[in-house]
This record gives structure tokens, sequence and C-alpha cells, in this order.
């Protein structure tokens, strides 16, 4: 991955790792000894949706970060591929954090 170190100050040449860089901060977080992912999801439904994360581990960690609507969502399920999630509201735009 791209850092700050790459950086040339020639545009042209800086816009491709500055936006390698930015794209892995919205997708990834990786702190100290925490490494997780940050997923957002449309709901489509009032039933289970299982969502896909990149792990390759069973999770320890889910957490709300943004949602559009009032109401619920909890976890049912996980595993090494995904994260089985029942929102209240069938439109529910959620952004949650997964370790």
């Amino acid at each position: 991955m791209a850092d700050y170190r790459d950086l040339t100050g020639n545009y042209e040449v800086d816009f491709p790792i500055l936006k390698e860089m930015f794209h892995s901060l919205t997708n990834e977080i990786n702190i100290d000894n925490q490494q997780g992912e940050v997923i957002s999801h449309t709901f489509t439904t009032t039933s289970a949706e299982v969502i896909t994360h990149r792990l390759g581990k069973i999770p320890t960690l889910f957490t709300e970060m943004d949602k559009t609507e009032a109401g619920t969502v909890h976890r049912t399920a996980w595993d090494a591929d995904g994260i089985t999630l029942v929102s209240s509201d069938n439109s529910q735009v959620l952004k949650f954090y997964v370790e």
C-alpha cells in the first residue's frame, strides 16, 4: 500500500497514490492490534441478509457506526466469509465496523 512517503509533489504522479491511500482509509481500519473492515450496506428486506466481509476469519466484534433510519439492526450469525444481519427497516442504510 502506498503512503505519504511515496508522494512526489507532482499532481499527476501523486493523484493515484492519494486515491489509493484514501480508499484504504475508508475500507479498513488498522490501529495497533485492531484489524477490521468498515462496510456500508443497504437493506432490501426485514429478513436476514448475509453481508460478505474480507476478514478471512470469524469476526469477534460488530459495531454500528451510522444508519439512515431509526430502528434496530441485530446480528444473527457470522462466519469467516460473512455476517448475517436483520434490520427492522427494509430501506435502512447501515455503516458498520466488523473485526
